[in-house]
């Protein structure tokens, strides 16, 4: 993981150790999150460089899930590529 992307992504962690509600809220939750993590709620925080870190509130703790970049969330949230 390049260092910007790291750093990026340990401000994130503070955020939300702060307010666990900080990301945005992804109301419709693929079934990759729903059938390898078994979350019936998930948020997003964009990082640098075009990637995403995804996490859940299981009762009161925040558990960060996954990090991935531009291409893979398109897919996986069935968007197309830029043009």
């Amino acid at each position: 993981m390049e260092s910007s992307l790291w750093r990026n992504f340990q401000h994130a962690v503070e955020r939300v150790k702060v307010d666990g509600q900080w990301g945005e809220v992804v109301p419709d939750i693929p079934t990759f999150f729903i059938e390898r993590y078994g979350v019936r709620n998930l948020y997003c925080v964009d990082l640098s460089s075009f990637h995403r870190a995804f996490y859940t509130i299981e009762r009161r703790d925040v558990v960060f899930l996954d990090l991935m970049d531009h291409a893979n969330y398109d897919r996986l949230f069935g968007r197309r590529g830029r043009r």
